[in-house]
């Protein structure tokens, strides 16, 4: 859609506020989220709620990760308290 936009208008740098309501609302039905969302929620724990599959979703210290930044986050305290609310660290084994 930003790419249509561009075409039909080179010689705006960036889409106008009075123009964003409008290209959003097609995006937004051209993308049918209605379609979507329930398997997105289903998928990442939120409806119906699962601790389990939501907790699957957060990286893990031993997770490939191609980022350095992400790297180094799980590396630093927060890793340790994700590691924490697994179940794991101090020697244990991660849960199954």
């Amino acid at each position: 859609m930003l790419t249509d936009y561009k075409l039909k208008h080179p010689k705006e740098a960036s889409i106008p506020k009075t123009e964003f309501p409008r290209l959003l609302d097609a995006l937004l039905k051209k993308a049918d989220p209605g379609c979507h969302l329930p398997a997105a929620f289903l998928k990442c724990g939120l409806h119906p709620i699962s601790k389990e599959k939501a907790m699957e979703r957060i990286p893990h210290r031993d997770m490939a990760v191609d980022n350095e930044d992400i790297g180094e986050l799980m590396n630093s305290t927060l890793g340790e308290k994700l590691e924490q609310m697994r179940g794991v660290g101090d020697g244990q084994q991660r849960k199954q």
